[in-house]
């Protein structure tokens, strides 16, 4: 009898048209542990709701940490979630941003740093221009 390997490699599946198509199947984990440090898009199971950011980790369980994370509704920008834990049993499926989604992530990211480096420099410098004096007056 073949194995359940010998049955995945040689699974094919029919389109529409009637012509049939060769499924390539990925080893999960060694694709995982590729794309830890990119940027990736998520894609949950309900809805239209997706997640784009920065694979840190994943887990024996496939469950994912991703790093500055933006939320997608129906394909637009639905806001900046920062560090966000997906559930393995969540996900449609994952893939690898395109290089247009990457460098537009990449963009935003130091969008961000310059902007987070801005307002530090300016509350600093708020600090540092701002003195308080008190005194007290203690004679009788």
């Amino acid at each position: 009898s073949a194995s359940l390997h010998d049955i995945l490699l040689t699974h094919t599946k029919t389109t529409h048209t009637g012509a049939t198509m060769a499924q390539f199947i990925v080893n999960p984990k060694p694709f995982l542990a590729d794309l830890i440090g990119k940027v990736v898009r998520i894609k949950l199971k309900w809805g239209q709701l997706e997640y784009q950011g920065l694979l840190n980790s994943s887990d024996s369980y496939m469950n994912l940490y991703v790093e500055k994370t933006e939320e997608f509704v129906d394909g637009q920008f639905a806001g900046f979630l920062g560090d966000v834990l997906i559930r393995c049993n969540n996900i449609l499926y994952l893939k690898a941003a395109t290089d247009e989604e990457n460098a537009n992530k990449k963009r935003k990211l130091q969008e961000q740093e310059q902007q987070q480096q801005s307002n530090n420099t300016t509350t600093t410098a708020a600090a540092a221009t701002t003195t308080t004096t008190t005194s007290m007056d203690i004679s009788t």
